[in-house]
């Protein structure tokens, strides 16, 4: 009776927890939407400093990050307003995220939904990105976390 009490929570934990987590087709926007991001000129040379490309960084990316953890989400949030932006007013990502940083700071578009506004989502893409190619850098273009 134990065991088949106990499997049967096996069981449903292992239903439910696959749905906490990032499904494929989120990650394949997000890592196109990334290439798109990162492979606009205006970003070539942080990449060549880490001797990496665009597909490579994404890919390494996708490595760092935790499943629908905080981080995934904003910075999924991140790719997803520049691209759109980059594809609709024909901007260079550094323009995008200009723009996008600007409308931020007034009173209308200041407050998300969530709380968060597109400057968190700027901040955190920064800081894990830099480090990310920081560590790719030092390891020679590769990434520490493949």
């Amino acid at each position: 009776m134990k065991n088949t009490i106990l499997a049967s929570c096996l069981i449903g934990a292992s239903l439910i927890l696959p749905a906490c987590g990032t499904s494929d087709g989120d990650k394949a926007e997000m890592f196109n939407q990334c290439r798109i991001v990162l492979g606009d000129r205006s970003l070539s040379p942080n990449l060549r400093e880490a001797d990496t490309t665009p597909d490579a960084a994404c890919t390494c990316l996708e490595a760092t990050l935790d499943d629908g953890g905080d981080e995934r989400e904003m910075i999924a949030t991140f790719f997803e307003r520049v691209s759109t932006r980059m594809s609709s007013a024909d901007e260079s990502a550094k323009e995008a995220t200009d723009a996008l940083v600007s409308g931020a700071l007034l009173p209308e578009d200041a407050g998300a939904g969530d709380g968060q506004t597109f400057a968190d989502n700027l901040s955190t893409f920064n800081r894990v990105v830099n480090g990310m190619l920081d560590g790719m850098r030092e390891n020679g273009g590769a990434c520490p976390a493949i």
